[in-house]
């Protein structure tokens, strides 16, 4: 889904639904409360690891510089889960 697919979905919602929370519904379990907000900083992936998350460049190793690669870019924007 691209961001102007959300945002032609939301403009067309009735105007009583856009006061309800907005929920991801992953298969057996509901993510909320979800929320927006733009990268304040590049994020990278370490090429080497097994899981698909990434990180800002603070939250690696010296060591692990090299096997990084930019996933997104500062200015990205994202939904996250509050925790």
């Amino acid at each position: 889904m691209k961001w102007k697919d959300l945002k032609k979905f939301a403009n067309e919602l009735p105007t009583e639904e856009l006061e309800k929370d907005v929920i991801c519904w992953r298969e057996d379990e509901v993510v909320s409360p979800i929320m927006p907000m733009v990268l304040e900083e590049d994020h990278y992936t370490h090429t080497e690891a097994d899981e698909n998350g990434c990180a800002p460049m603070s939250d690696f190793n010296e060591e692990d510089k090299d096997f990084l690669k930019i996933a997104y870019k500062k200015g990205h924007p994202i939904l996250w889960e509050e925790f």
